[in-house]
């Protein structure tokens, strides 16, 4: 198992990375600031939206997997946006959500795609998911089918 200082951001994810964030950082040379922060809060969002519907709904992961997709984010993706604010993960509550979701214990992963399991298949309120949810602190993932789409793609 490698050892969480040890882990570097996958070479796939730098290489897409660095030229995004110097692009980005020639816009914000070029842009005054009100309209660089639309910008970039727009990017993000898109960025958000892309990597949700396109690698996270359209790849199975390994708890490793998981585990290198959590440390791309947080050490590639979200420091490039944390130079212009102090709260990124704001502005991608999808990835947010896909990386506490990912950062779940094997048992308290399995508990949640349980509960959401009965709620899919009308054993249990939608209250409950609702109640879970916000224990867990997801904000996008708040719609049950789209919370079991993402555990499906997990390999446990």
């Amino acid at each position: 198992m490698v050892n969480e200082e040890d882990r570097k951001v996958s070479p796939i994810a730098a290489d897409i990375l660095l030229p995004f964030a110097a692009e980005l950082e020639q816009v914000s040379n070029s842009l005054n600031g009100t309209s660089f922060r639309h910008v970039w809060q727009s990017v993000f969002a898109l960025v958000d939206k892309a990597l949700f519907s396109e690698l996270v709904l359209k790849t199975f992961f390994s708890s490793f997997g998981c585990q290198q997709f959590v440390h791309d984010i947080s050490r590639g993706l979200i420091p490039i946006f944390g130079q212009y604010t102090k709260c990124p993960s704001n502005f991608c509550p999808f990835i947010s959500d896909v990386t506490t979701l990912f950062s779940l214990s094997k048992g308290n992963f399995l508990l949640l795609k349980d509960h959401v399991e009965l709620v899919v298949s009308g054993k249990s309120s939608e209250q409950e998911i609702e109640r879970v949810c916000e224990e867990h602190k997801l904000s996008a993932l708040t719609n049950f089918s789209e919370l079991m789409k993402v555990m499906q793609r997990v390999v446990v």
